[in-house]
């Protein structure tokens, strides 16, 4: 029989940081020393518009480029301490950020 177990908590939130696709290592090597998260996930994705740089040629034909999105879930306040450090250590105009409310979060066990 399955349960679910519910883990979030009123001050939960999902960080979300989208970068372009060479700082991966650097941010994950950053978030790993951090020591403020238990996980993250770091995803490929595709940036487009007029705010993205294009700069390989095989990007400015496709007209997007490549990118990777570090998905963290935790406390508010440990999270926004986490982002001034980042901010210190890989500042750069083209990493972008937003906190979202979880409504709920759990496993199914």
């Amino acid at each position: 029989m399955m349960t679910v177990q519910h883990l979030a908590t009123t001050n939960t939130v999902l960080l979300t940081i989208q970068m372009p696709a060479a700082l991966e290592d650097d941010m994950a090597d950053l978030l790993q020393q951090a020591g403020q998260v238990s996980g993250f996930s770091i995803l490929k994705g595709e940036g487009m518009g007029e705010t993205v740089r294009l700069v390989s040629p095989l990007e400015r034909v496709l007209g997007r480029c490549d990118q990777r999105i570090v998905l963290i879930t935790g406390e508010q306040e440990p999270l926004k301490t986490l982002l001034s450090k980042l901010a210190m250590q890989l500042r750069n105009p083209e990493i972008r950020y937003w906190l979202t409310p979880v409504i709920e979060s759990g496993s199914l066990a």
